[in-house]
């Protein structure tokens, strides 16, 4: 098997700095503030002696005199072309400590770039690291115009590392549950199969990459990572047979994960509070708590961690200041009712966005108002009856 090869750099290689032609030119031809900014990584390396190095982004902008948004545009090219990789450093519990910056390309005395394998024979020949360099360069320039943050390559890497204490814990324990353990990712280019619940005729497969970026277009990572946390523990928790958690879901790729949370609000979003998700979490819930915890609205796009979002003015995704209209509001209660009474389904699709959009009005004022539980309860069970009917319609319009 071919390993990565991680150099110290001898006394000679201190005192110079051999690169590639190609190198130079693609660089140069991508960016002159990127090709600064490889070099002074490159001096580094010369000082730290290894191709990995500790260099914080404070340290280089301080170092070359620049701005913030120079320098990240210009790290930014370095990555996204494979010039550099950046790579963290983990304690024992999986947390990041140290982040350090992997220099391809850097020749050594061996004729050998960093990057590229060596065999178990030795040192490949001038000519075969030339070949490999060139397949680089060719996939290298596939992606040249795709945009991937730091950001990116971190959430991938975290998500790795979930998974290999997974199969850490498994194997510790001899437990074989190799169809049911989730799908470890081997580039932020992969393409991951999504869909909808029930959408599964429209699966399609997405680059990797392309759901991360739009994830992070709304969210902070940090909300991610700790929904990967919850799914590494409630699927341990449950391979180990504790019988701790009622959440029994598994999801096979990051893309899924991620795809269902911003299109369904399952997903990653679902794995936002992990005592939620406990064995008799909702016998200990009020009436009117179990409700809130029950009531998914399917009509409207809205995000569990802020179901009142303030800065939206909206309740569930609903307009706050609909939900206010007394009189409206209790028209359609009467109306839903009225058909419930005659044992009848809502006729039309307006009729149950009526009904959610009802629901949500008596739980967003009933701090002010109080609430009928009678009312509410007769709602919510219509409510487990139509959503399934028209869920699948609600996410085609909500596309």
């Amino acid at each position: 098997m071919p390993e990565e090869i991680v150099y110290t750099i001898n006394e000679f290689e201190q005192e110079v700095i051999v690169l590639n032609t190609v190198t130079i030119l693609r660089l140069f031809k991508l960016s002159s503030d990127a090709t600064l900014l490889y070099l002074f990584y490159i001096k580094n390396a010369k000082t730290q002696k290894t191709n990995t190095v500790y260099s914080t982004d404070n340290f280089c902008v301080r170092g070359l005199g620049w701005g913030k948004t120079k320098f990240n545009k210009a790290k930014r090219i370095l990555i996204d072309n494979n010039f550099i990789e950046p790579i963290a450093k983990r304690d024992e519990s999986g947390r990041i400590i140290k982040h350090y910056i992997k220099i391809h390309y850097l020749k050594n005395n061996n004729n050998f770039y960093p990057g590229v394998s060596k065999t178990t024979s030795g040192y490949q020949t001038t000519n075969a690291v030339n070949k490999k360099l060139n397949a680089i360069n060719k996939e290298t320039e596939i992606f040249t115009n795709v945009n991937i943050s730091s950001d990116v390559g971190e959430i991938l890497d975290y998500y790795n590392k979930s998974v290999d204490k997974i199969r850490y814990i498994l194997k510790e324990n001899n437990i074989n549950l190799k169809k049911m353990i989730p799908t470890r990712h081997k580039s932020v280019y992969s393409k991951c199969t999504v869909s909808l619940p029930l959408d599964k005729l429209k699966a399609k497969a997405l680059p990797l990459h392309e759901i991360i970026k739009e994830y992070l277009d709304s969210e902070p990572k940090e909300t991610l990572f700790k929904a990967i946390d919850n799914h590494t523990e409630i699927f341990i928790s449950n391979a180990l047979g504790k019988n701790e958690y009622f959440y029994i879901v598994v999801w096979k790729s990051l893309g899924q994960f991620i795809y269902s949370g911003l299109k369904n609000n399952t997903g990653y979003k679902s794995l936002l509070d992990l005592n939620k998700l406990k064995r008799g979490y909702k016998n200990n819930l009020s009436v009117v708590d179990k409700i809130r915890s029950d009531f998914k609205p399917v009509t409207k796009i809205w995000d569990e961690s802020k179901i009142l979002d303030k800065n939206r003015n909206t309740y569930y995704g609903f307009i706050t200041k609909e939900l206010r209209g007394g009189d409206v509001i209790k028209s359609d209660i009467e109306d839903i009712l009225d058909f419930n009474a005659k044992d009848a389904v809502l006729p039309l699709y307006g009729y149950f966005e009526k009904l959610e959009r009802a629901i949500c009005s008596l739980l967003f004022n009933r701090k002010s108002f109080g609430i009928d539980l009678g009312v509410i309860t007769r709602l919510m069970l219509i409510w487990n009856v139509e959503q399934k009917r028209w869920r699948k319609i609600a996410n085609k319009l909500r596309e």
